[in-house]
């Protein structure tokens, strides 16, 4: 149905793949599957998040994949306008949030289980940007402030989630870190 290269679907390039599809280039019966997949998936979410009341956990967790749910959606069927980075941003947010709480004032050093929070956080900061990237918009803050403008993206890669290497566990970090950096230093 698509012509995917790359097995992760968040990559720039298959992101820039994906951006080359709209709901009238896939056939009929590819659109009522993907609608129907999607909306199921949006449903779930919905349910989720009632379910987990106000578990700052859960909220990170069901915003993204709502968020990543919602990117498709209206990228593939062009549906749910600009709900995908609102939700992604609310994502961030909970995560930041949790993050912020479980942070050990004494200074002490980290915890496995806050290490991995501190890295969901990241992915889905590394995912907004490669979205950003892979459709040439600007990048905003969770305020929708934009902080890094198309096409240069001047001072992008002095943010916090690129400006270090990452040492961590997550491949997923450490993949999108090195393709956004080469997205942004290749030659023009």
């Amino acid at each position: 149905m698509l012509d995917i290269v790359e097995y992760d679907l968040l990559s720039i390039q298959s992101l820039r793949t994906l951006h080359k599809y709209s709901k009238e280039s896939l056939d009929e019966r590819n659109i009522e599957l993907l609608s129907i997949y999607l909306e199921e998936a949006l449903a779930s979410f919905d349910q989720a998040i009632e379910s987990s009341g106000s578990d700052m956990i859960w909220e990170g967790f069901i915003k993204y994949n709502q968020a990543r749910t919602l990117y498709f959606y209206e990228l593939l069927l062009g549906e749910h306008a600009g709900r995908w980075e609102e939700v992604m941003d609310e994502a961030i947010t909970a995560r930041a949030k949790l993050n912020t709480i479980i942070n050990d004032p004494t200074g002490e050093q980290r915890s496995y289980l806050q290490e991995e929070f501190i890295d969901l956080e990241n992915v889905a900061r590394l995912v907004k940007i490669n979205i950003k990237l892979a459709a040439n918009e600007n990048i905003t803050d969770i305020k929708n402030t934009i902080i890094y403008n198309y096409p240069g993206y001047e001072g992008l890669l002095e943010t916090p989630v690129l400006k270090e290497p990452y040492h961590g566990q997550s491949e997923a970090i450490r993949n999108y870190q090195q393709m956004i950096i080469r997205e942004l230093t290749k030659e023009i």
